[in-house]
């Protein structure tokens, strides 16, 4: 019998770990969040237990064989959160976390860092041995866990492995896909046609998919980057949500400088940079360790999420 925990486990990727890995047998389900009530009620109908804090002597005694760290403050657009939340969030209660790990008899630690720990844009597919160079607190919170995490001292039979997502998204994940899909609904031509971007994305299938085989296949401990097969313009995204909501794909080829100038008036430069960098994300350090394809590919993946905001 393996035993998993997973803190920040009422978010979307801990919901989304549940759904999948609640009923498999083999394995018993534990999970953490700030708000235990929150949590229980959400799973109510799911085989998971929620602990509301947890030592290095309980993780022994609830026979823990695997901490999947989700918690933590994500990446934010609205400038809500300084350095030092960041710090203290995202570095320092990780750290504590690390150390409650080390220091029981918890095998493995699968800590969700980000690809903006990294870099913060790429036009050509980042892979793990790229210099890291983030430009937000967020992401530098996150290399700083990162590189904490390597240089403790890993016990024998322990293994550790941080994973760099891309954007994450899933059914019912109402993130910026969303917002894009509600401006496509309207039938309103998308104006940022000029633009022709590559982006990486990473679908929750796939996601979940990889978080089994780390579990059960013996891997490496190390830096993995996690995106999905490809990448597509932002031109192709809405596409594929215009193919969704069975209506033709509407653009405009406004120039890019005029864009950009109205877009700097309106003080939304951040939202101009999230539909139109390039962000390429290689997998394939990840796809040689588990020597096996992902399940569903980067067009299907987003076909389904879009379907679900229907």
């Amino acid at each position: 019998m393996k035993r998993v925990l997973i803190t920040g486990v009422t978010g979307f990727v801990g919901s989304s770990l549940v759904a999948y890995f609640h009923d498999r047998e083999g394995l018993e389900l534990y999970g953490h969040s700030r708000n235990t009530e929150l949590a229980k009620e959400q799973y109510r109908h799911f085989h998971i237990r929620i602990v509301p804090a947890f030592t290095s002597t309980d993780l022994n005694a609830l026979q823990i064989n695997c901490i999947i760290h989700l918690a933590g403050i994500a990446h934010d657009l609205t400038d809500k959160y300084t350095e030092e939340d960041y710090n203290k969030v995202n570095f320092g209660d990780t750290a504590r976390l690390y150390e409650t790990f080390l220091t029981s008899s918890t095998s493995q630690f699968i800590y969700f860092s980000s690809i903006k720990a990294a870099v913060n844009q790429s036009e050509s597919p980042a892979h793990e041995e790229l210099k890291p160079h983030p430009v937000t607190p967020y992401g530098k919170s996150k290399l700083k866990v990162e590189e904490y995490i390597q240089n403790q001292n890993l016990p024998v039979g322990k293994s550790y492995h941080i994973l760099r997502p891309c954007i994450i998204h899933g059914p019912n994940n109402k993130g910026n896909l969303n917002l894009l899909y509600r401006f496509v609904k309207t039938g309103i031509p998308y104006p940022l046609g000029a633009f022709e971007n590559k982006r990486s994305f990473l679908g929750s299938d796939n996601l979940v998919f990889v978080i089994d085989q780390l579990i059960q296949l013996s891997i490496p401990s190390g830096i993995y980057h996690l995106a999905d097969n490809g990448s597509l313009s932002t031109n192709q995204v809405v596409g594929i949500i215009a193919r969704a909501l069975n209506k033709p794909a509407r653009m405009w080829k406004i120039p890019q400088q005029i864009i950009q100038i109205l877009f700097k008036l309106t003080g939304r430069q951040k939202m101009l940079s999230k539909l139109t960098d390039n962000m390429e994300v290689s997998n394939q350090k990840l796809l040689l360790a588990i020597q096996k394809p992902f399940p569903v590919s980067i067009e299907e993946g987003l076909f389904k999420t879009i379907c679900s905001f229907q």
